[in-house]
Order: C-alpha cells, then sequence, then structure tokens
C-alpha cells in the first residue's frame, strides 16, 4: 500500500538497519586508510548507492518490475532507509569531492555540486503524494541524468585519446536513451537500465580523476 513515506518510519525493522550501519563505518574506515584523493570518493559514493539499491531491491523485490525505477522505493516506510542512503550516499560524496577538488576543476565541481541538490531534490519529492510532486520529481531525475550524461561527454571528448571512456559513455548514453523510453509504460526495466546508467557514469569520473592526478 502507498503511503506518505514519512509516517510509520519507526515501524522499520532494526535488523538490515543495524546491516547498513556497520557498512558505512567499514566504508569510511577504509577509505580513512586510503590516500585522500578523489578517487576514494567516487568509490565511496558508488558503493552506497549499490548498498541502497541492493537493499531496497532485497526488501522489495517487486520493483524490480514494477518500472517505477528507483524511485519506487521512496514511497514505502520499509526501503526509505535505503532509498535514502542510495541517492544521499553520493550526494555526500560528491559534496566532498566538490570541497577537496582544486579551482582549476571548476566545470566537474559545479556539476558535483548540482548533482548533490538534484539528489536531495528527489529525495523529498516522493513521486506519489500527488500529480504536482510526480511532474516535478521526474523532471529532477530527468535533469539529473541529463546533466550527468553531459559531464561525461565533456570528459570523454577532452580525452579522446582513452578509448575506454568512450565506451563507458556509449553504454551510458543507450542506458540513458532506455530510460527515457521506459518513463511512460506500465511494464518495463526503467531499474535496471538506471542502474547501469549510474555505474557506467561513476567508472567515467573515477577513470577521469586518476587522469587528473
Amino acid at each position: 500500500m502507498l503511503f506518505f513515506p514519512y509516517e510509520d518510519i519507526l515501524s522499520i525493522k532494526t535488523s538490515y538497519c543495524r546491516v547498513i550501519f556497520k557498512y558505512i563505518i567499514l566504508l569510511f574506515c577504509i577509505l580513512n586508510t586510503m590516500y585522500k584523493q578523489i578517487t576514494t570518493y567516487f568509490i565511496g559514493s558508488l558503493s552506497l548507492f549499490i548498498l541502497g539499491i541492493g537493499l531496497c531491491c532485497l526488501i522489495k523485490p517487486h520493483g524490480i518490475l514494477a518500472n517505477d525505477g528507483i524511485s519506487y522505493y521512496g514511497i514505502f516506510s520499509t526501503t526509505l532507509i535505503p532509498y535514502v542512503i542510495c541517492l544521499l550516499g553520493p550526494a555526500f560524496f560528491f559534496i566532498l569531492a566538490f570541497l577537496k577538488l582544486k579551482k582549476n576543476t571548476n566545470l566537474l565541481k559545479n556539476f558535483l555540486l548540482l548533482f548533490s541538490f538534484l539528489l536531495l531534490g528527489l529525495v523529498i519529492t516522493p513521486y506519489s503524494i500527488n500529480s504536482f510532486f510526480n511532474a516535478l520529481h521526474t523532471t529532477l531525475g530527468s535533469a539529473l541524468f541529463a546533466l550527468q550524461l553531459l559531464l561525461t561527454g565533456i570528459i570523454a571528448i577532452e580525452y579522446r585519446h582513452h578509448r575506454s571512456l568512450a565506451y563507458l559513455w556509449i553504454i551510458e548514453f543507450i542506458a540513458g536513451v532506455m530510460c527515457a523510453l521506459y518513463i511512460t509504460p506500465q511494464k518495463g526495466y526503467l531499474l535496471e537500465y538506471q542502474v547501469v546508467f549510474q555505474i557506467a557514469f561513476s567508472a567515467i569520473l573515477l577513470i577521469y580523476t586518476k587522469l587528473l592526478q
């Protein structure tokens, strides 16, 4: 049953919450022992995204076929915490990367800050409230994916001699097109293509930051 997602949060089972907490602590310990490079922040971003969406799918497997994408898990209290981690986890690491990046990478810094605000916007605008929130949520999500594709496209062109960037961008582009095609149908693979898109996006950022170093 759908309902306003911020009610009955205390009814969420503590078992997987403890797993999430331990995982986050372990992740921060790993990052603290590594060289303080931007790459580690993007590893953390991708890790929390995969953790969050993985837990969501385990708790509510129906979301895999619901064709509402990642947003499906933001309208249930049982999946609210992993859903928030899935989106705000990356946003947190994007802000850390924004603060650490040097001035000569202003393009990347500005994009990362914008991504953080868009991810926050997605969390606070559950699409099930009414048609306005649904439209606003869809607009924010579309803007996020379009800007991510734009940033990685600029990177792929700038470092066009690295073919791996071009191949990853093509995968990201195809996944983005499929996401756009699956927005309206009742059934489809929106969630799957969103995950592929984000993994390809993160892979490009990881390669890019290594090239910068």
